[in-house]
């Protein structure tokens, strides 16, 4: 509906809006609403009608928007109706800033007792083991938020580089296992930490390896964490990832289960990938980690949502984590793994035990080569080296 609209929108300025009717024969004559969304949440709507001729172009001007008062993202999504359907929508960026994430202040309690670091911050907790390079546990409100018993070779928090081949991976998918991006873990060559008066410090150095040897990527990792709960993940990629149609580059986390609840600021309310989004538009969704895949009867990646600002995954009772990153994101929650995902051949062979969540700084393009183009270079990854990836967690409740 939106690649195959018959009016087109140019946004002259947010006031100024040019539209064009590419109809040959017929006159284009809808409806069109209005909506700016500021920061997620309707600010100015309204409606009017046009009537172009084949091939021509109206200037209409929105006087209502105050381009004073938009919010710090903010965006017009223009809807064209006959009658009641929406014949198509489409939608600009009026006002575009990075987010400001408010930081934390004042260090955690730490003990270290075998390696592994005891952490007790406001109303929670958090164990970190320093040999495996990996958070055990982190206790929120009575809650434990990760999944201690992951289908990943990881606990907690760690770097993610495979998805569940798409149909349209088909071909290039074949380098992902020949490398075997689908079964990496993680080797911590050192790791130290340190506390100082705004926040526990840990630093580290580890290698992705597959069970072939294969050195995947080296990265240098620094966790912040605050005196409320809250960590700071920044990595920093030092070699490697030099593997040809490297398919993401994010952090995945896994959740309990019971931690099913979605909340987005972001593109949807479908799937949506950087090459493949003229169909989705801004706002804030809610849904659950349940409908956020498509049920495809071939299981494939299919929870991904572009432009995100923050996401927040909760259980019943209003625990979970928020997060947040300085630069729009790519944000996806299953119930399965993008491993289990990829074994999975079949949609009943789905295992649902796991609430996992990715966020990827960057990710790979549908394209069409199932029968067609590989993705183009401005939806390929490239090189890692030197690619930096920064998230805020912050443990949330709503006591």
């Amino acid at each position: 509906k939106s690649c195959y609209r018959p009016v087109r929108a140019k946004l002259v300025d947010a006031n100024t809006y040019v539209f064009k009717n590419h109809k040959y024969f017929e006159n284009a004559e809808y409806t069109v609403k209005y909506t700016v969304l500021s920061d997620g949440t309707e600010s100015v709507s309204g409606e009017f009608d046009i009537d172009i001729p084949p091939q021509d172009r109206i200037k209409t001007e929105i006087k209502e928007i105050d381009k004073d008062a938009l919010g710090a993202n903010s965006v017009i999504r223009l809807e064209y109706l006959d009658g009641d359907f929406i014949v198509a929508a489409e939608e600009f960026e009026l006002k575009k800033s990075d987010c400001v994430i408010s930081p934390s202040s004042g260090a955690p309690v730490v003990n270290e007792s075998e390696n592994r670091l005891f952490i007790e911050f406001d109303n929670g907790s958090m164990i970190y083991d320093k040999n495996a390079g990996c958070i055990d546990s982190y206790v929120f409100a009575g809650k434990e938020l990760i999944n201690c018993v992951p289908d990943s070779d990881f606990r907690g928090i760690g770097l993610q580089l495979f998805r569940a081949p798409l149909d349209n991976d088909m071909y290039m998918s074949r380098v992902w296992y020949r490398y075997r991006l689908d079964n990496m873990h993680y080797c911590v060559i050192r790791c130290e930490h340190s506390v100082n008066d705004d926040s526990l410090v840990i630093a580290q150095r580890v290698k992705l390896k597959t069970p072939s040897k294969f050195n995947v990527i080296t990265a240098d990792v620094t966790y912040h964490i605050y005196r409320d709960g809250v960590l700071k993940a920044d990595y920093t990629v030092v070699s490697g990832g030099r593997i040809k149609y490297l398919p993401r580059f994010g952090l995945q986390l896994e959740m309990p289960e019971s931690f099913k609840n979605v909340e987005y600021f972001g593109l949807g309310d479908m799937v949506n990938l950087p090459d493949y989004k003229e169909h989705a538009l801004t706002g804030i969704y809610k849904t659950t980690v349940d409908k956020m895949y498509e049920n495809y009867i071939k299981p494939q990646e299919s929870a991904t949502r572009c432009d995100t600002r923050y996401a927040v995954i909760t259980d019943d009772d209003g625990v979970g984590i928020r997060i947040e990153c300085e630069k729009p994101f790519i944000f996806s929650a299953a119930p399965f793994t993008p491993n289990q995902c990829a074994k999975a051949k079949h949609r009943e062979d789905l295992p649902k035990n796991t609430a996992c969540i990715n966020v990827d700084a960057l990710a790979m393009g549908a394209g069409s080569n199932a029968c067609g183009s590989k993705p183009s270079k401005q939806y390929c990854i490239g090189k890692l080296k030197g690619k930096c990836l920064s998230f805020v967690f912050r443990p949330i409740s709503q006591e």
